[in-house]
């Protein structure tokens, strides 16, 4: 797809996510003056045909860590038919944050969130997999 060539794209912010080949461009600010924001950002990995490593980094704007529970809540106990654990006062990274657990018959989930402004980042890894939990251990929030 090409543009118009009307829009200068000069100064818009480069985002370019390593490892996936992809860059793009976008407006910090719409024409009227809006601010334009990267928002539900997710990174998810896994190891190809094991239960090596799992994990996600997600990245929320304007929703609190106990409306994404709910929400979360809903749709593992849906579509897992997992059990889902209260969720509990924590810490990561030194931050507080918010933490909870689900499993299902074939695995388990912990995840993390943390709200920092307008954003609610969400960590969430298998609790079974040294790789994984060693992967979070080096998540580092902006």
């Amino acid at each position: 797809m090409s543009g118009s060539g009307q829009i200068d794209t000069g100064d818009w912010e480069r985002c370019t996510v390593p490892g996936l080949g992809l860059t793009f461009r976008y407006p910090s600010k719409t024409p009227s003056g809006a601010p334009v924001d990267l928002d539900d950002v997710r990174i998810h990995l896994r190891s190809r045909d094991t239960d090596e490593l799992y994990a996600e980094v997600s990245r929320h704007l304007r929703t609190s860590a106990s409306a994404f529970y709910e929400r979360e809540r809903a749709f593992v106990s849906e579509r897992l038919g997992a059990a889902v654990e209260p969720l509990v006062p924590t810490t990561f990274a030194g931050r507080p944050a918010w933490a909870y657990s689900f499993a299902w018959a074939d695995g388990r989930r912990e995840v993390v969130l943390v709200e920092q402004g307008d954003w609610l980042y969400r960590i969430i890894h298998n609790p079974t997999s040294p790789l994984s939990r060693a992967l979070v251990e080096t998540v580092e929030l902006g």
